[in-house]
């Protein structure tokens, strides 16, 4: 039998299915908004039409984002296909799944599971859910937003790398971006596809395209190899080109322009300034004190420093501490000279609570919506009432939770109320209201108080900078002060 998809592609999503054509391993480097998942959900439609073809698709994505598949499903497959595939998605303890997993691995093709890759890094019967599904034979392995396994280490790499690699037949990687924040993050990704890519020792992928030093570490003064720079980077590029995909969305879209508004200054209180000075007095001497200084050092009391000024201070027994701002107000005032709907991103989550607390008493409790980790089982009843209530103008989310995967072109104007230190979370979560549908420009104001560690990092992520990589332990003190 013959599938048809809902939505006939786009042009470039005709190059890429032709690029795919059956390949083994292959990855997809797709700015976000150019419809990754439809191209997924075709060659499954294709492979479903086979008598021979792979009927199993095995999805893992980030918890923010992995539900989105369930709608794309909808959206996209063939309706006698979706009559016919059976679909299950992993539950971390929350919502109600469409079928249970359970069920699912009792049942013959075609089948769809999609996982949270969190519940790859301990969740036992997750993992064995994952291997019995996969024992069949059948399956392609998706990984959306593959950056998620971009650390060797990490267990869900781990497991991912061995077990999804190694059980399915053929393995797609999901990204805006090959690598946001190091050159050294596609080895894990590359692994997942094939070790022969990028070869099987990451030593040895490591010595070959980072700059490395022998440098002192801690009071006691061990060496350890630290990664100064980069080198053969165009190399590494063409090696994994024959097996990739890249079309920025410039490429493929019509899309309004981005807007950039100058940042908003906010002026700190008295209780800012005086808690400001003392940490960043005290972090400075702390940082002096270590026999090596390491970008992390350098981060985690620029983290301390952040977090007073959008207004709140966690003290040495874990307390918090509310610290008077007037970030809230200049929010509002923003927000007043704006009638359509808004997103506003926050990366703590006492400045979310904040935040929508300060809009319902401003604007009515019907206007808010929220987005991250704490309201993980409500969520997307929030965000489904923000896009169909006219009343609920405001959704206020988390970078962590919110940035991947999801379609918020409702929105034509994105707040930063605070950045965190990750360009790939400001990317994306600058394109889930820049994407196909959206019909207006988008305008972005970032929330600043200057003279601060606050405009360090809002002037390297607009400047498409990665703290991480930029900070070392020679320059901390242009961060801090």
């Amino acid at each position: 039998m013959n599938y048809t998809s809902r939505h006939a592609p786009y042009s470039h999503q005709v190059e890429a299915e032709a690029r795919l054509n059956g390949a083994t391993s292959f990855a997809l480097f797709l700015d976000m908004g150019t419809g990754k998942t439809k191209i997924i959900l075709d060659e499954f439609q294709q492979e479903c039409a086979k008598a021979d073809g792979l009927h199993d698709l095995l999805i893992v994505a980030p918890a923010g984002s992995y539900s989105n598949w369930v709608t794309e499903i909808e959206e996209h497959l063939d309706p006698r296909l979706r009559q016919a595939v059976k679909v299950a998605k992993w539950r971390s303890g929350h919502g109600k799944s469409i079928r249970s997993v359970g069920e699912l691995l009792d049942e013959i093709g075609p089948r769809i599971l999609i996982v949270n890759v969190e519940a790859l890094s301990t969740v036992l019967v997750a993992k064995e859910s994952v291997i019995k599904f996969m024992k069949a034979g059948r399956t392609t392995a998706v990984i959306d937003e593959s950056t998620s396994i971009k650390s060797p280490t990490a267990r869900r790499t781990r497991f991912v790398t061995r077990f999804v690699g190694g059980l399915s037949k053929r393995r797609r990687i999901l990204s805006g971006l090959p690598s946001p924040n190091s050159p050294l993050d596609l080895y894990s990704q590359f692994e997942f596809l094939d070790q022969r890519i990028l070869g099987p020792s990451y030593s040895v992928f490591r010595n070959r395209y980072a700059v490395m030093q022998r440098k002192p570490f801690g009071p006691g003064g061990r060496m350890i190899d630290v990664v100064t720079g980069f080198k053969n980077v165009p190399h590494l590029f063409e090696t994994i080109k024959p097996h990739s995909f890249r079309k920025t969305k410039e490429e493929c879209l019509d899309l309004p322009p981005k807007v950039y508004m100058p940042p908003r200054e906010v002026e700190l209180t008295p209780d800012q300034r005086r808690i400001y000075r003392e940490i960043k007095e005290d972090a400075t001497s702390r940082i002096e004190g270590e026999a090596h200084v390491t970008a992390s050092l350098v981060i985690t009391q620029m983290l301390r420093l952040h977090q007073v000024l959008c207004g709140h201070v966690t003290d040495e027994d874990g307390v918090e501490h509310e610290v008077k701002t007037n970030r809230l107000d200049e929010l509002v005032e923003v927000l007043d000279q704006h009638s359509g709907k808004a997103v506003i991103w926050a990366n703590y989550n006492h400045s979310i609570r904040s935040v929508a607390k300060r809009l319902r008493e401003e604007c009515g409790d019907n206007s808010v919506a929220i987005f991250y980790g704490g309201n993980a089982g409500t969520r997307l009843e929030d965000e489904r009432r923000w896009k169909s209530d006219p009343e609920c103008r405001f959704l206020v989310a988390s970078q962590g939770a919110g940035s991947l995967g999801n379609t918020w072109v409702e929105a034509d104007l994105v707040i930063y109320y605070s950045n965190d230190f990750s360009l790939e979370h400001r990317m994306q979560s600058e394109d889930r209201s820049h994407r196909s549908g959206q019909t207006k420009s988008v305008t972005y104001v970032d929330l600043v108080a200057t003279g601060t560690v606050d405009e360090k990092i809002i002037s390297a992520l607009r400047n498409k900078i990665n703290l991480s990589s930029q900070i070392t332990g020679d320059d901390y003190k242009e961060w801090l002060i």
